[in-house]
Order: structure tokens, then C-alpha cells, then sequence
């Protein structure tokens, strides 16, 4: 994902989150100044899916600032929390993963979830970093028992990622970092046509049904490699 400095951060995130859109889960992306640290924390976009989660709109979350994450985070993991935000500020940290226990608003109970973040390096004029929190919730032992069985059937995918040709796995990855078939044609000089063709191979290829399970397996199997 670019961030250019001739547009607006929160501008170019908008051009992005539509891909967010479509994914099924909670995403938030969020803007931290490495200088104050983790309590600067702020979420600049969600998808309609977090909102749902949280039972916040969009506008609440975002002048709620850092304080989003202490209304919803379980007391005892708020410093968690703050460790894993302040993980991405060391070199090669692009990725953390950890499980929280969150109450939506109005809630009577806490639900535990598993945090996914993956950093995204701007090109800033104000020296923000952003990263991408994916979240994954799970209630009960039913729903753990399904995602271990999701989590297989994507690792099955996973193994058919090698069966990419070198400029499918190119276009992949392009599009797994946020960019649009437009920007992809570019910086590969190619019509943006022939961009959305491979696309579609892409998908009949790995027997996906949209970008949004495309963006999920290259970010499960990013995962797997940092460990």
C-alpha cells in the first residue's frame, strides 16, 4: 500500500478501504506517532464489519481516539495492547499477533479475539506509521473448532500458491499490498485490462470466490513465514 505526499493520508486510505470492505471480519487501520507512543494510537477507518463488532459508527470511533481501545479492551489487556502497538516501532516488526478480551459497547460480557496487525510503512509528511488490525473473534469452543478448520482449508490454498505463474505471484502480491489494477498496470507497464485478467486467473486458479479471500491468504501465509 503507497501513501503518497502530494494527497492526504486519510485520503489515499480511502481509495484503499474498499478492498477492507469486502472482507467478512474486522479491520481497522490505525495511525501511531512513533515519538508519543502507543497512547497516540487512533483509528483513521474501519470497515462496516468492526463497527458491527463494536457496536461504534464510524465517526464515534474515530474522536474517541486511543480511548476506543480502552472502552472495548479488557482492562488487564490494555498494557498487552500497548506492548504489541509499540512491537511495530522496531526494525523488521511487520507483523503481531495476539489474543484480547473485548466488550462491544453496551455489552454485558467480554468476547475473546485474536488480534492480527501488519504494519504499513507511509511515505508521511507527519512521520505517522499505520498498520492494519485484522480481527478474529472467537466465542466459544464451537467457533475455535471452526476457524482451526478454516485455518486448514487455507493452508491447503496456501500449498496451491506455488502453482502461480512468476507474474501471477507478482500481480498477488501488488494487489495484497493495496494497490488498484491502475496503479498495478503501472508500475508493471501493462493495461490495466490485462491486469484484471490475471486477477481472475488468480482466483480460478486458488478456486476463490473474491480479492477479499485473495487478500486473506496472502496475509495468513505472510504470517507463517515471520514465524
Amino acid at each position: 500500500m503507497r501513501i503518497q505526499t502530494n494527497k492526504r493520508d486519510t485520503d489515499i486510505f480511502d481509495e484503499k478501504i474498499e478492498i477492507l470492505e469486502y472482507l467478512p471480519i474486522p479491520v481497522f487501520i490505525v495511525e501511531l506517532n512513533p515519538i508519543e507512543g502507543f497512547l497516540s494510537g487512533k483509528v483513521i477507518k474501519c470497515n462496516k464489519a468492526a463497527c458491527d463488532f463494536i457496536k461504534y459508527s464510524e465517526t464515534e470511533i474515530k474522536r474517541l481516539g486511543f480511548r476506543i481501545f480502552e472502552k472495548i479492551i479488557h482492562p488487564s489487556d490494555i498494557y498487552k495492547y500497548g506492548l504489541a502497538v509499540e512491537h511495530h516501532l522496531l526494525p523488521a516488526n511487520e507483523f503481531s499477533s495476539e489474543t484480547y478480551k473485548v466488550k462491544p459497547k453496551n455489552g454485558k460480557k467480554y468476547i475473546e479475539i485474536k488480534n492480527v496487525s501488519k504494519i504499513v510503512q507511509p511515505v508521511s509528511t507527519n512521520g505517522a506509521i499505520y498498520f492494519i488490525n485484522t480481527v478474529f473473534i472467537i466465542e466459544n469452543k464451537n467457533d475455535l473448532q471452526s476457524s482451526v478448520k478454516k485455518s486448514q482449508r487455507l493452508s491447503n490454498k496456501q500449498n496451491q500458491l506455488n502453482s502461480l505463474s512468476k507474474r501471477e505471484r507478482q500481480i498477488a502480491n501488488l494487489i495484497f499490498a493495496g494497490n488498484s489494477d491502475k496503479e498495478i498496470a503501472m508500475e508493471l507497464n501493462l493495461s490495466p485490462l490485462t491486469i484484471k485478467t490475471h486477477r481472475t486467473k488468480i482466483r480460478k486458479k486458488l478456486k476463490l470466490k473474491n480479492t477479499a479471500e485473495l487478500i486473506q491468504l496472502l496475509l495468513k501465509e505472510s504470517q507463517k513465514n515471520k514465524q
